[in-house]
């Protein structure tokens, strides 16, 4: 099928579809409704972060400027876990705050994004990282 032709939006579902990472897929199909319902909310998240982009064009991190396209990876440190430990890589800096934005973040599940900033690695968590997620739910569509 060619791609090119059916718009930018079903392009994008297309790539994201294809890059659905592995332990997502092994959780959709799982017998654990508590593993099942993770992967739900991480695919819906995928699939509204290429429906909207509801991140600034920058983001501040101390000294730093972030552009939406810096990369980064977001974090989730569990009830029994001790640290953060990845669980979504690959992602540019607007497409993780877009992710966080939709998830349902109430579990009880801590999250973080490590954005990667001139050659080091910064770690967005805590207070900071939910007034970045508050002003996204701000500017995203109703």
């Amino acid at each position: 099928m060619d791609r090119s032709r059916t718009g930018k939006g079903a392009y994008s579902v297309g790539a994201m579809v294809k890059n659905i990472p592995q332990w997502i897929r092994v959780d959709l199909a799982s017998d654990d409704a508590a593993r099942r319902e993770r992967a739900e909310d991480a695919l819906s998240a995928m699939i509204l972060a290429i429906r909207t982009d509801v991140t600034p064009a920058a983001l501040s991190l101390g000294s730093h400027q972030l552009p939406g396209s810096t990369p980064a990876t977001i974090g989730v440190k569990r009830k029994r876990d001790v640290d953060f430990r990845p669980e979504v890589a690959g992602l540019k800096l607007s497409d993780a705050v877009s992710r966080l934005a939709a998830m349902d973040t109430k579990n009880g599940d801590e999250f973080c994004i490590w954005a990667s900033v001139d050659g080091s690695e910064h770690m967005i968590s805590g207070p900071r990282l939910a007034k970045i997620i508050d002003a996204a739910h701000e500017q995203s569509p109703r």
